[in-house]
């Protein structure tokens, strides 16, 4: 809680500066988590006011940043470190980010679905699809076999089309060496 001789101190700030009045009395009112308490001082053209946070911090901030519908100041800086809790355990979903696997997954998603992709030509623009909505659906239908051919062929694994004008779905994928990927391409027209 604020104390009186805090507030007692701000007022008489206030009152040391004839243009210390705010524009508009937003006393009382909620933006965001942040409750409007009281106005601090004016600096330039601009209207500083006491905030309190649903988190129980006091702060200090300026009025348009708070009020403003493009203001981004929506608390005392609990928000952000929440967000920023939750959005680290919401990206550490499969924890495989960095492996090959996943790498095979983002480039057959990206060369089907990104039209600045270098390769989308020959695939997106041709119509094919990667029918897997999310990095868990690909896993679950894909990683057993993935492992099982690594142990096989060592590095030497990528995915594969059974028919090179499908889609990748898990009824039209396999695992294949680039020598097995050589023989499975499209006949060129001359």
């Amino acid at each position: 809680m604020i104390s009186e001789l805090t507030r007692q101190k701000m007022r008489e700030r206030m009152m040391g500066n004839k243009f210390a009045r705010p524009a508009s009395d937003i006393s009382g009112k909620k933006y965001n988590r942040l409750t409007a308490i009281e106005f601090y001082k004016r600096k330039g053209k601009f209207d500083y006011w006491l905030f309190r946070c649903d988190c129980s911090n006091f702060v200090v901030y300026r009025k348009n940043n708070v009020t403003s519908t493009k203001g981004k100041t929506k608390s005392c800086g609990c928000l952000s470190r929440e967000n920023l809790t939750l959005g680290t355990l919401s990206t550490i979903t499969h924890g495989m980010s960095d492996t090959k696997f996943y790498y095979v997954f983002k480039t057959m998603k990206n060369r089907c679905e990104n039209p600045k992709s270098e390769k989308y030509y020959s695939y997106g623009a041709r119509g094919i699809k990667c029918l897997w909505n999310s990095f868990e659906e690909f896993k679950k239908d894909m990683y057993e076999s993935y492992v099982k051919h690594l142990e096989e062929y060592g590095r030497d694994t990528s995915i594969d089309r059974v028919d090179v004008n499908g889609n990748y779905c898990k009824e039209n994928c396999k695992w294949a060496t680039a020598k097995e990927q050589a023989n499975n391409k499209r006949k060129k027209h001359v």
